[in-house]
């Protein structure tokens, strides 16, 4: 049986030009990175939270909160134009050459940008709710 993971012993600070990036990070192994979705309260703890004991089995698993939703610092963009930089400074920051991404909603589509901008450092993206065809699309 796994252990969940707690709020305050998974939080972690990333200090950038652009501001404090906060995050939470479990597990061991190759890194997979959690970006959430949008909407009021939002957040990355409350988007994946339930499902990181099970990742972090296999997984160091790293949830970014992006600037502008009242965990990471604010920047002067809009955050959804703001969160795709997060990305690559929050990654840079951290020395992660290469990551796995799972996005939600607005975390599909900024993990497909960074995809599409940053071929090289993402081996796998998977989006929940974010771009693509439905499976019962037409």
């Amino acid at each position: 049986m796994t252990t969940e993971p707690s709020y305050d012993k998974t939080l972690r600070e990333l200090t950038t030009e652009q501001g404090v990036l906060r995050y939470h990070e479990v597990g061991e192994g190759p890194p997979l990175l959690f970006l959430h979705g949008s909407g009021p309260g939002v957040t990355g703890w409350r988007n994946f939270r339930g499902n990181l004991a099970t990742f972090a089995e296999h997984f160091r698993c790293l949830v970014l909160e992006f600037p502008g939703f009242g965990v990471s610092d604010p920047t002067d963009q809009h955050p959804m134009l703001a969160a795709p930089g997060a990305v690559a400074r929050f990654l840079d920051g951290l020395h992660l050459d290469r990551v796995d991404v799972i996005g939600n909603s607005m975390g599909g589509i900024v993990g497909t940008q960074f995809a599409l901008a940053h071929p090289d450092r993402v081996r796998r993206l998977v989006t929940i709710g974010g771009v693509g065809r439905g499976v019962f699309s037409p």
